[in-house]
């Protein structure tokens, strides 16, 4: 097991400030509009921007695909409820894939954050349990990598899997759809089970990362685990029925 290393803890910042550019609107060009188009790119919403400021059509309209996803009103600018939503925390697999439009068994190492393996090991059990009930999976810990089909870890920064970390919030973890089978926690986050008012819910956050794991992508029903934004302090750790059923038509028992 590696040593653990000694994380400084750092004032908690947003996701992104973003709060200046509220009222952009198209045909404007406004300072910082480039972090908005580099976070639509990010999540799904867009190919490739040129990097600037300029509010065009081409981003009014990735913005009005991005509120119609959320079930905000679809204006077409970045309005107040936009922004706030942009700037919660959020998990990193994007909304939209490339194509615009999941029985395993489980290892992990805790080694690298305030959580213990203990914590862990039970947090992922109740979780994979969460998912057991809705679908005939039955899922096991298993004592070494060599024999898992799913790998759980926390890393931190640039890890290896062109998914770098950043820092506390912002992104706080990801997972890899089937067959890849690996969930990454950003060990730089302050993680509790309880949770407390300044933690993340570190169960709330792995039953969702298990639906990426399963084959799911991100749902715009906020009552649902597959929901991607999530606040400090909130627990939402059981299914909603836009899980179940998503992940019962994933695996063929809706016909």
């Amino acid at each position: 097991m590696l040593p653990t290393p000694t994380l400084s803890r750092k004032e908690p910042k947003p996701a992104l400030s973003l709060k200046h550019l509220e009222g952009s609107r198209k045909g404007q060009t406004v300072k910082g509009l480039h972090e908005i188009k580099n976070y639509l790119e990010r999540f799904g919403y867009a190919n490739v921007h040129e990097n600037n400021d300029e509010f065009d059509d081409v981003l009014e309209s990735e913005i009005k695909a991005y509120q119609l996803n959320y079930n905000l009103e679809v204006t077409g600018m970045l309005d107040t409820q936009t922004l706030q939503q942009m700037m919660l925390p959020r998990c990193g697999v994007p909304d939209i894939d490339e194509n615009g439009k999941s029985s395993m068994k489980w290892n992990h190492d805790g080694s690298l954050t305030n959580i213990d393996y203990g914590n862990l090991s039970s947090v992922c059990a109740r979780a994979f349990a969460t998912w057991a009930a809705v679908i005939p999976f039955h899922f096991k810990e298993v004592g070494g990598v060599e024999h898992a089909d799913i790998y759980i870890g926390f890393r931190t920064g640039d890890h290896g899997d062109g998914k770098p970390f950043d820092g506390p919030l912002n992104i706080w973890a990801h997972a890899f759809a089937p067959t890849d089978g690996r969930l990454h926690y950003d060990a730089t986050e302050n993680w509790g089970t309880g949770p407390a008012s300044d933690e993340i819910d570190l169960e709330s956050i792995t039953v969702h990362e298990i639906g990426h794991i399963l084959g799911l992508e991100h749902s715009s029903d906020g009552s649902a685990v597959m929901f991607p934004h999530i606040g400090l302090g909130v627990a939402k750790r059981q299914l909603g029925s836009d899980d179940i059923i998503g992940v019962k038509t994933l695996y063929g028992l809706i016909g």
